[in-house]
């Protein structure tokens, strides 16, 4: 799917992304093929409901985690929100959601997040996902 854009992929790939958190060989996969398909992503649309108070936690996190498996250039500022949000099951797939971005600064704020993480279940979830981040 990275080797060939294709609108039709992109609902899959996202739907698969949600689905697969403890395959992370597979994750790597579906991230690819996702930035290969990015032009087929409403990125607007996606920061639109990743920012609102007003969707869904449910809906927010599926558009934090898209946003950071597409590499979106506003993801990092949506996701160290989303950490500090008062829900703690938004705060899980902010920290989901700057493991699929990855990189250093991804890195910076999962151990930023974690050192301020009054929740203990958040707090250790944090600290699985760092582990998985490289």
């Amino acid at each position: 799917l990275a080797k060939r854009p294709s609108e039709a992929a992109v609902g899959h790939l996202i739907s698969a992304l949600g689905r697969l958190v403890e395959r992370e060989d597979v994750l790597v996969e579906v991230r690819k093929a996702l930035r290969a398909n990015v032009s087929f992503v409403d990125r607007e649309d996606v920061r639109r409901r990743a920012s609102s108070r007003d969707v869904a936690t449910e809906e927010r996190a599926a558009a934090l985690r898209l946003l950071g498996a597409i590499g979106d250039d506003r993801a990092l500022a949506l996701i160290t929100n989303a950490l500090r949000d008062t829900d703690p099951r938004l705060r899980q797939a902010a920290a989901r959601a700057a493991v699929d971005y990855g990189g250093p600064q991804a890195k910076t704020l999962l151990e930023v997040a974690r050192k301020n993480e009054k929740d203990a279940r958040v707090k250790k979830h944090l600290e699985l996902v760092l582990r998985t981040l490289r």
